[in-house]
């Protein structure tokens, strides 16, 4: 029995110990070569390709149009509202639109365009007429600000307008 344990033992820690990586056997992916020239064509290498593909297949590399360049931007009141309107909508999983208001003053900051906001904490933690959120501004891969914000929230499914003013109450037939 002991030595059943003991095999066993020996077999399970042997399956976790193998490692399954393949990238040592993979050469590193490069998609836009140092000496881009636009409309020159390549070919693209058979160890790359993820599916079984035709080895004569050509790539254009003017198909390739990554913008990595990022410019600065000034973080208004109107930016955060709008991009914090969409992280709640997103984390209250509500349909419709989610309008966010800043009840106090904001103060612009500067950051590059591709800046990231992370919501730590709102109180209450469901959709309410008034909230608190604590979130984070990122640039970079570095923290630029901690908020906490009172804010408002406005929550609109199905608005239909109307010509004239309608009683309260008035159920518009589709």
């Amino acid at each position: 029995m002991k030595l059943l344990q003991v095999i066993t033992l020996s077999f399970v820690c042997s399956v976790f110990a193998v490692k399954a990586d393949v990238s040592r056997f993979l050469e590193p992916l490069v998609v836009k070569p140092k000496n881009f020239i636009p409309g020159k064509i390549f070919h693209a290498k058979p160890k790359a390709s993820i599916a079984p593909s035709d080895l004569n297949r050509r790539v254009h590399t003017d198909t390739f149009s990554f913008n990595t360049e990022t410019y600065e931007l000034l973080l208004s009141r109107e930016t955060i509202e709008k991009k914090l309107s969409e992280l709640l909508s997103h984390r209250y999983q509500v349909s419709g639109d989610v309008v966010v208001y800043l009840t106090r003053q904001w103060n612009a900051l500067k950051v590059s365009s591709n800046f990231i906001i992370k919501i730590r904490d709102c109180m209450p933690d469901q959709l309410s007429a008034s909230s608190f959120v604590r979130f984070s501004i990122w640039d970079k891969g570095l923290k630029v600000a901690d908020c906490a914000e009172p804010i408002r929230l406005t929550h609109f499914i199905e608005v239909y307008c109307t010509k004239k003013p309608s009683p309260t109450g008035f159920q518009i037939k589709q």
